[in-house]
Parts: C-alpha cells; sequence; structure tokens
C-alpha cells in the first residue's frame, strides 16, 4: 500500500513538473506560423535602419505631442541597431531636478521613453516615433506609524518620546519615494507568428502596423524588480532639489519579458483582488 501510494505521488509530481516545463516552454518559445503559412514578422529585425532612443522627465502624464519635447532630452541613446551584434547593455547616471509640485507631493514625476528613426526631429511639429512608454519615478507610500521608545533606566512613562517628527505627522496619509533605477528594455523576438497562433499577451502589447503585414515589440520598463523596501528610505519632500537617476537600457529576450509581466500583473492582482500587502509583494519579488 506504502509503495502504491509512493508511486502516485512521484507520478503526480513527475505530471506537475512536464506541465510546468512545457508552459515555460511556451512563454520563451512562442509558436511560429507554420510552413507555407502567411506570417507576420518584426519590423526592426528585417531592417538594419538605426533607431535613436529619447528619454524626457515631466510632471505631465502625457507628452505625444507636448510643448515639453522641445527641451534638450534627459538621456539619449543614438544610432542602435535592432540586433544581437550591434545591440549591447548601456547604462547612465544622471541628476533629475525636482518640480516645485512633486516636492509638495502633489503632482508625480514621469520618465516619458520614445524610440524613433534615427535623425527624428523631436522639436519638429509631429515627431514621429515608433515606440513610446512612461514610467513613474516616484511611489506614493503610506507614512509607517510613529514608533516610541522607553528610555532606559527606569524612567517614567511619561518620557515616552516619539520619532516621528512634526512635519512627517502633518504631511498627510501618503508622501512619494524616489524611484532610483529604470530599466528599459527592447523585447527581443524574431518570431514569425501566424495570425491565429499569437498568445494574447503578446498581441495585446505589440503594435501592428502595415495592415498588419509586421509588428513592433515593445519597449519595456521592468517595474517587477523595484521592491518598496528599497525605495522607503528615499523620502521625497519640499527640500529635495535633486535626485541621482540610474538608467540601463539593453535587450530582454521575449520569454523573460513574457515572464516578467505575467507575475507584475499576478503580483497586481494579489494587491487589487486578495488584499495582499506590499511586504507580501517584496517577499516575492526577492525569490
Amino acid at each position: 500500500m506504502a509503495e502504491k501510494t509512493t508511486v502516485t505521488i512521484v507520478a503526480i509530481f513527475c505530471a506537475y513538473v512536464a506541465y510546468t516545463t512545457y508552459n515555460m516552454y511556451g512563454f520563451f518559445v512562442p509558436p511560429a506560423a507554420k510552413a507555407g503559412e502567411s506570417c507576420i514578422s518584426n519590423l526592426f529585425s528585417e531592417s538594419s535602419q538605426p533607431l535613436d532612443l529619447r528619454l524626457y522627465v515631466s510632471t505631465e502624464p502625457k507628452m505625444r505631442y507636448s510643448r515639453a519635447l522641445n527641451k534638450a532630452a534627459e538621456w539619449e541613446e543614438l544610432n542602435f541597431i535592432y540586433n544581437s551584434t550591434y545591440m549591447t547593455q548601456a547604462t547612465k547616471n544622471l541628476t533629475v531636478s525636482i518640480p516645485a509640485p512633486v516636492q509638495r507631493g502633489k503632482r508625480p514625476l514621469y520618465a516619458h521613453i520614445f524610440v524613433s528613426s534615427a535623425g527624428a526631429d523631436s522639436k519638429s511639429g509631429r515627431f514621429d516615433w515608433h515606440l513610446l512608454t512612461r514610467t513613474t519615478l516616484v511611489r506614493s507610500l503610506p507614512i509607517p506609524p510613529p514608533s516610541t521608545k522607553r528610555r532606559l533606566l527606569g524612567e517614567p512613562a511619561s518620557s515616552i518620546e516619539s520619532d516621528a517628527s512634526p512635519a512627517t505627522e502633518s504631511s498627510g496619509g501618503e508622501r512619494f519615494h524616489w524611484i532610483p533605477h529604470i530599466r528599459l528594455h527592447m523585447v527581443w523576438d524574431f518570431t514569425c507568428f501566424g495570425y491565429r497562433t499569437i498568445p494574447s499577451d503578446v498581441h495585446r502589447a505589440y503594435q501592428f502596423v502595415e495592415r498588419d503585414s509586421r509588428y513592433i515589440p515593445p519597449l519595456a520598463v521592468d517595474e517587477f524588480h523595484v521592491r518598496n523596501d528599497v525605495i522607503a528610505p528615499l523620502i521625497v519632500n519640499d527640500t529635495t532639489v535633486e535626485l541621482p537617476l540610474e538608467i540601463s537600457f539593453g535587450p530582454l529576450s521575449i520569454g523573460w519579458w513574457r515572464l516578467y509581466s505575467n507575475l507584475q500583473n499576478s503580483l497586481d492582482m494579489m494587491q487589487q483582488s486578495m488584499g495582499a500587502e506590499e511586504k507580501d509583494t517584496d517577499d516575492i519579488r526577492r525569490m
């Protein structure tokens, strides 16, 4: 009887491993079009045309045709080519000025990232870009309740002092915290998809051009590795004038992008629908 139970458990475990492996394989190797079938191919992979990336910082949530594009970009990565030979990891350290509305916690600060054909003029009347994404440089977190410390040497209870400053106590329920690192990725995908076999998460995130015969993979911002316990000490207040920002940019395979995207969606669902707390999602990010 014990042997049968062991065999059953081993069989269930093997089936689980096989199922997980199959699904993981599907993440990293999405189904391609069958031989002879018309397909949708990557617009960038079939061209050696160089591309430009520009990053702007603004309190405006949208910058497609904003006057803010008339100013110089905070960072540029020019003349890179979408293939594994020429596109490598790049890192840049910046110092970002903090506008007054952000200091006071009234408006968040955004980073807007554009990818365009090399030489496209962002200051023209209509900036012709291929990809646009946005991420926030601050995150609003609850102010923790003030902790108390009792003096040693047996002093009376009346001498208990609060660690919270008056400014903290009067600042409201939440405050901005700085996100010091942005990870940008061009999703690496050379799959020739069949029209009926595109995975749903890919279909939602990709752009389709030239009468749906070509696709443009997304410019992804890695938010999965931004933990609240890391940014918690980086408080933005009315004395904050400038803050450092590190930007990394490089390729990311479609498999890793799909994995991170689905994990991030799962964390969001845990918080919104299941009541998970920030510390719970941080624990998952550490794994």
